[in-house]
């Protein structure tokens, strides 16, 4: 049965709501939740890729977050290339 899997959940940071207390993050499945800020253990931004934990709280995948960024950036930059 393990299949523990399925209870982590993982998305992007598009928002925040309530003055910053929600956090709202859109899955992989394209549907949207928010949680609650004091449910991550660390500071959090928009476009962050954050995962649940087992224990129910949320954490940044800095490595994703990163290659994220990089892959945004690379797609920047061949996009400004074209137009000269």
């Amino acid at each position: 049965m393990g299949g523990g899997e399925n209870s982590m959940r993982k998305g992007v940071v598009d928002s925040f709501e309530d003055n910053g207390e929600l956090v709202v993050i859109e899955l992989e499945d394209k549907t949207t939740i928010a949680v609650p800020k004091d449910k991550f253990i660390c500071e959090v931004h928009v476009n962050d890729v954050v995962y649940e934990t087992e224990s129910g709280m949320w954490q940044v995948d800095r490595e994703e977050t990163k290659s994220k960024l990089e892959e945004v950036q690379n797609l920047m930059d061949e996009l400004w290339e074209k137009e000269e």
